[in-house]
C-alpha cells in the first residue's frame, strides 16, 4: 500500500511524528527543527527523514522540491507561541508577525491534501492589539490558500493519555469544504456505556503508567534504566514532603513548621496514584515549580516517568544532555494522542 508522505515542522524530538508512524500507512520524509538536541533525537528515531533546515524562515521552494514536493500529502507541526515577533511596533499577539506564518507559507508551497497544527489552548481567547481574535486571523490566513479548517481544544486524558494536557489542534483540508470530524473521546473519569453502545473507558492513571517502575528516593538511581533516577533534594524539602499525603501540597500540611514559607499551592505537590497526572512541563524535575512530586516516593518524577506520562515508549531514544532531554519531553505532543489523530486523518487523506 502506498504510504502517506508527510513533513513535520517545528518537529521537536518527534512526539507528533512518532504517533503518525505508530498509526501505520504514514512515512516521514522531512522535518524542520532549530534546536540541535531535538534534531539529534529526531534523526536517531526517524533516520530516513531529511532535515530540511534549522531555520524555517529561510527554507525555500527549492528546498522543498528536493523531496518531490508534489508527493507530500500532509504537513504536521506546532509553531511555538513564543515565536511571536516583538520587532518594532508590530503586535506581538498577532500571529501574522510570528513563526505561524512560516507554517502557512510552507502549506502554500507544498499544497498538501491536509495539515495538522497544534498550539496552546490560550489562542482561543487571545486578541491582537486591534481587538481581532487571533483564532479568526489564523483561520483566514489558511482560507486564503484554499484550506478550510476545523479545530478543537483537546484534553489528552480523554484519549487515553495518563495526563491532563490541554492543547488546540487545527485540521485543514484543501478545497471548498472540510468534512473532517475529530475522533470521539474514548476515556473519562468513570467507565460508562453511551446510548449508541460506545464504551467509554476510565482514565489511564499515573499508577497505570509508572506504577511498575522501581521505587526511588531522593538521590537514588535505577540499576537497570539510566533515565530513571532522582535528583537529590535538600533536607528541608524532604522533611516537608514526607508529611505530605498523596494528591496534596506541602503548603497544606497541618503543621505550619512543615509548610514552605512561600510559593503557590501547586508547588511541592504530589500526584494522585489513581488519576491522570497534571500536564508534564519542561520543569518536571523541580518540586518547587510545579505539581511534580511522586505520589509515594519523596522526590520529583524522573525522566523515565515523565516520558511514560507523555506516552513515549521505553525504547524511544532520547539524545544529548540530560537537561535537554527534560526539555524535549516537556515540549512534546504525546505520541498516543498523535496516533489517535493520525488514525482519523488517514481516512480522509486516502479518500
Amino acid at each position: 500500500m502506498k504510504k502517506i508522505k508527510y513533513i513535520d515542522l517545528f518537529a521537536g524530538c518527534g512526539g507528533l511524528s512518532l504517533g503518525f508512524d505508530l498509526s501505520g500507512d504514514f512515512e516521514s520524509v522531512g522535518f524542520v527543527e532549530c534546536w540541535k538536541p531535538a534534531i539529534d533525537t529526531f534523526k536517531e528515531n526517524f533516520p530516513k527523514s531529511i532535515l530540511l533546515g534549522e531555520d524555517i524562515t529561510k527554507i525555500t521552494e527549492e528546498d522543498i522540491k528536493k523531496l518531490n514536493g508534489n508527493s507530500i500529502d500532509l504537513i504536521i507541526g506546532g509553531p511555538p507561541c513564543q515565536g511571536f515577533s516583538i520587532a518594532g511596533k508590530r503586535d506581538p499577539k498577532d500571529p501574522r508577525n510570528s513563526l505561524f506564518m512560516d507554517f502557512v507559507r510552507m502549506v502554500g508551497i507544498v499544497q498538501p491534501k491536509m495539515f495538522l497544527m497544534e498550539n496552546v489552548r490560550g489562542l482561543i481567547s487571545m486578541k491582537t492589539a486591534g481587538g481581532e481574535k487571533v483564532l479568526e486571523v489564523i483561520l483566514r490566513e489558511f482560507e486564503k490558500l484554499g484550506y478550510k479548517v476545523n479545530y478543537k481544544v483537546i484534553n489528552s486524558a480523554t484519549y487515553g493519555v495518563p495526563q491532563h494536557r490541554h492543547r488546540i489542534f487545527f485540521v485543514g483540508m484543501k478545497g471548498e469544504k472540510n468534512n473532517f470530524y475529530f475522533p470521539k473521546e474514548t476515556h473519562a473519569e468513570k467507565e460508562k456505556i453511551l446510548e449508541d453502545g460506545t464504551k467509554i473507558n476510565k482514565f489511564i492513571t499515573v499508577r497505570d503508567a509508572i506504577g511498575n517502575l522501581e521505587p526511588l528516593e531522593s538521590g537514588e538511581r535505577s540499576k537497570n534504566d539510566e533515565l530513571h533516577f532522582s535528583l537529590k533534594h535538600v533536607d528541608r524539602h524532604i522533611k516537608w514532603l514526607k508529611a505530605t499525603p498523596e494528591g496534596k501540597s506541602a503548603h497544606n500540611n497541618k503543621d505550619p513548621a512543615l509548610r514552605p514559607p512561600s510559593g503557590y499551592p501547586t508547588t511541592y505537590k504530589r500526584f494522585w496514584w489513581d488519576r491522570p497526572a497534571p500536564a508534564v512541563t519542561t520543569c518536571f524535575s523541580s518540586i518547587s515549580s510545579q505539581n511534580n512530586v511522586h505520589p509515594r516516593d519523596t522526590r520529583a518524577i524522573t525522566i523515565r516517568e515523565a516520558a511514560r506520562l507523555q506516552t513515549f515508549p521505553d525504547d524511544f531514544q532520547f539524545m544529548n544532555s540530560i537537561s535537554s532531554i527534560r526539555k524535549q519531553i516537556g515540549n512534546a505532543v504525546p505520541p498516543k494522542l498523535a496516533k489517535v489523530l493520525a488514525d482519523e486523518i488517514k481516512k480522509y487523506v486516502k479518500d
